[in-house]
C-alpha cells in the first residue's frame, strides 16, 4: 500500500490475525502524515534485546517492539536523565528494576501527566533475567566472574503506587483454582486463566474499550492491584479473577541450594484467600504538580504556583503476558491436529492498552473481532458424555499415580525412621548410623524412582488408551452423522420427484378416452 512517499508492505497475513485488522492498519499508516510516538523505558527487561553477559548469548527484540513499529514511531527512553520529552504513551516494563535516580525521573514523568502503560511482575518466569518486584537486581556481567559482588541498589517503587493511589502485591504471587484445559491438568495454579467461566462476575470490564469483548487471557504467576481508599484518582478495574484464589509468598516460590536458587518449589505454601483479585486497572485523574524553582530574581520573589497535571496510566500485574509465545500462538491461529485451541487475547489486550493511552481508538474494535466457528452442536451434545467420562478417567489415573508415589515416599520415610530407632537401641555411633541411613535412603530413592518410571509408563499408557477410546467414540458418532447426511437428504427430494411424476401421469390421462390409451 502506497500513499505519496509512504509505503507499507504486507508480505503475508498470519492466519490467527484478522485480515481486516492488518489491512486497515496498513491503510491508516500510509495515509497519516505523522505517526504517534511510543517511548520504551529502558529497564532490566531488555525489550530491544542485545548481548546478555550473564548467559553469554544475544537475543532479539521482544515481539511487542516489532508489532508496535508497524504503526508507531518507537523510541527508547533513557531514565538516567529527566524525562522531559512528551510521548503519546510511555511503555514501562518492570520499572521496579530501575536505580534510585532512574526511578525518581520515571515517577516525575508520570506525575507530570505522561500517559504510561506499566507492566510490573512480582515473579517473572518467561522474561529472562529480570528480577521480581521485591527481588534484588542481578549483578551485571558474567556471574562466574562476579562472585561475591553486591547487586546494584534498586529504586523504591512505592512512591509510584502512592502517586497512583494503588497497592501492588510485590511480595505475593496470585494463584487461582481454575484450568479450562483438562489435557494440561499439571499446569501450576499460578497460571491464572481469565474467561467467562473462571468464577468472576465480571472478568472483563465491558464498559472500558480496553477490556470489553475480550474472551480469554492468561497471566502466568501474576501479582494484583488494589485501590487506596484515600486516593482521589479514578480507579477502574479492567481484569478480575474468580474467588477460588490465594497467594504464595515470593520467598516460598523457589527451591534454594548452596549454588543458588533452583527450580519451582513443589512444596510452596499456598494460602487461600477466597477473594477476587484485580490483575489490571486504569488510573486517571488530576494531581497537583509544583513547577521547578525559578531562576530570575523577580520570579523567585513570587510564591510558587501549583499546577494540575492529568494522570492517565494502566497498571498490569504481569510481564510474562508479553512473552513471544503469546504472539506465536496468535500468529498460528487454531491448530486442529493439536487437539487444544489456545485463543488467548493477550496480544489484543496489550495493544488495546497502548492504543487507548495514545487516544487512538481506531483499531481497538476491529482488533477484537474473531472468526466465528460454527460447531456441529448435535455431535457435541452426543459426545459430551464421552468427553466427561474421558476427563474423569484421565484425572483418576493422575490421582492414582500421585497416591502411589506418596505412599512409596511415606513407606521410605517409615523405614528410615524404624532403622534409626533400631540402630539407636543397638548403641551405634553417630557416623555409622548416618552411613547406614544414607545407604538405606539411597536404595529407597532408587526403588521409588524405578517405581515412578513404571507407574508413569502405565499411567501414560492408560491415558493414551482413554484418549484413543474417546477419539474412536467421536469418530463413530461423526461417521453415523456423515452417513445420515449422505443418505437422508436425497430421500425427501426423491419422494417429491415420485409424487410429481405420478401427478403428471394422472393429469396426462385426464380427458383422454380409454380407446386412445395404451394398454
Amino acid at each position: 500500500l502506497t500513499c505519496g512517499l509512504q509505503k507499507v508492505t504486507l508480505p503475508f497475513v498470519d492466519r490467527g490475525t484478522p485480515v481486516e485488522h492488518d489491512l486497515v492498519r496498513a491503510i491508516m499508516t500510509v495515509t497519516q502524515q505523522k505517526r504517534k510516538r511510543v517511548g520504551v523505558l529502558q529497564t532490566d527487561a531488555k525489550l530491544y534485546g542485545g548481548f546478555n553477559m550473564q548467559t553469554m548469548s544475544s537475543s532479539g527484540n521482544w515481539p511487542i517492539i516489532d508489532e508496535l513499529q508497524r504503526a508507531y514511531e518507537v523510541v527508547q527512553v533513557d531514565p538516567a536523565s529527566p524525562i522531559t520529552e512528551k510521548y503519546d504513551v510511555l511503555l514501562a516494563v518492570q520499572p521496579s528494576s530501575l536505580s534510585p535516580d532512574q526511578m525518581n525521573n520515571f515517577i516525575a514523568a508520570v506525575r507530570n501527566g505522561q500517559p504510561t502503560a506499566i507492566f510490573e511482575d512480582p515473579f517473572p518466569v518467561f522474561a529472562g533475567n529480570v528480577p521480581g518486584t521485591s527481588a534484588p537486581k542481578r549483578p551485571p556481567g558474567n556471574p562466574m566472574m562476579m562472585m561475591g559482588q553486591q547487586p546494584q541498589p534498586k529504586g523504591d517503587i512505592r512512591p509510584l503506587w502512592t502517586l497512583l493511589g494503588i497497592n501492588f502485591t510485590g511480595d505475593d504471587i496470585i494463584w487461582q483454582d481454575y484450568n479450562p484445559f483438562p489435557k494440561l491438568a499439571r499446569l501450576p495454579d499460578e497460571f491464572v486463566f481469565i474467561d467467562a467461566a473462571c468464577g468472576s462476575k465480571e472478568p472483563f470490564n465491558e464498559q472500558n474499550a480496553i477490556s470489553s469483548k475480550l474472551q480469554h487471557l492468561l497471566f502466568p504467576f501474576p501479582g494484583a492491584v488494589s485501590s487506596l481508599n484515600a486516593s482521589g484518582l479514578e480507579y477502574t478495574p479492567l481484569v478480575r479473577t474468580g474467588e477460588k484464589t490465594g497467594i504464595v509468598h515470593f520467598r516460598d516460590m523457589l527451591e534454594f541450594s548452596p549454588f543458588g536458587s533452583g527450580g519451582l518449589n513443589p512444596d510452596r505454601r499456598k494460602i487461600p484467600q477466597g477473594v477476587s483479585y484485580v490483575l489490571a486497572a486504569q488510573i486517571r485523574g488530576k494531581v497537583a504538580v509544583t513547577p521547578p524553582p525559578a531562576t530570575d530574581d523577580k520570579a523567585k520573589s513570587e510564591p510558587p504556583k501549583t499546577e494540575m497535571a492529568t494522570i492517565n496510566a494502566v497498571v498490569v500485574a504481569d510481564i510474562d503476558m508479553l512473552h513471544q509465545e503469546f504472539f506465536r500462538l496468535r500468529e498460528q491461529g487454531e491448530i486442529p491436529e493439536a487437539g487444544i485451541r489456545f485463543d488467548f487475547d493477550n496480544v489484543t489486550f496489550v495493544l488495546n492498552v497502548l492504543d487507548s493511552l495514545t487516544g487512538d481508538d481506531r483499531f481497538i474494535e476491529i482488533r477484537k473481532r474473531r472468526p466465528q466457528h460454527r460447531t456441529l452442536e448435535r455431535i457435541e451434545q452426543v459426545t459430551e458424555g464421552a468427553r466427561k467420562a474421558a476427563a474423569a478417567e484421565r484425572k483418576q489415573q493422575e490421582d492414582e499415580f500421585d497416591k502411589v508415589v506418596d505412599d512409596e515416599q511415606k513407606n521410605l520415610d517409615k523405614r528410615i525412621k524404624d532403622l534409626e530407632e533400631q540402630m539407636k537401641k543397638e548403641g551405634m555411633n553417630t557416623l555409622e548410623l548416618a552411613q547406614r541411613v544414607q545407604i538405606a535412603l539411597k536404595e529407597g530413592q532408587q526403588r521409588i524412582e524405578a517405581s515412578k518410571e513404571s507407574l508413569k509408563r502405565e499411567r501414560d499408557q492408560k491415558i493414551n488408551q482413554v484418549e484413543t477410546n474417546l477419539a474412536v467414540e467421536i469418530r463413530k458418532v461423526q461417521d453415523r452423522y456423515k452417513m445420515a447426511a449422505v443418505i437422508l437428504p436425497p430421500i425427501f427430494p426423491a419422494l417429491v420427484a415420485v409424487l410429481v411424476f405420478l401427478m403428471r401421469r394422472v393429469r396426462e390421462y385426464e380427458g383422454v378416452s380409454k380407446s386412445r390409451r395404451r394398454s
